[in-house]
């Protein structure tokens, strides 16, 4: 089971979104994103309330532009393919006037 992690820091950070690229060239898209939303839940216990949009869980998610199964490399460049970012159920950027940042 693999799990995306960061650990990247400084001027390297932005390099971290690059590990979705390497594993497209092994992983499907869905398993490439249940690496950084359900497994690393089970890996640390909190599968009951992370790593799905469910009732009762975080809201913890991204709007995006385009989905993600038909091309993993939006992740790249977030500047230009996230549409809103919520966590914690609260809009903490959003690119929509109808989604208004907190």
């Amino acid at each position: 089971t693999f799990c995306f992690g960061i650990d990247l820091l400084g001027l390297l950070g932005i390099a971290q979104t690059k590990e979705f690229a390497l594993r497209a060239q092994v992983l499907s898209p869905k398993a490439i994103l249940q690496s950084a939303t359900i497994n690393p839940a089970r890996k640390f216990g909190l599968s009951d309330f992370l790593g799905q949009i469910k009732a009762n869980f975080a809201a913890d998610m991204l709007i995006l532009n385009e989905h993600p199964f038909d091309n993993t490399s939006i992740f790249d460049n977030p500047e230009n393919n996230f549409l809103a970012v919520i966590k914690e159920g609260r809009v903490f950027h959003s690119l929509s006037s109808k989604l208004p940042q907190d």
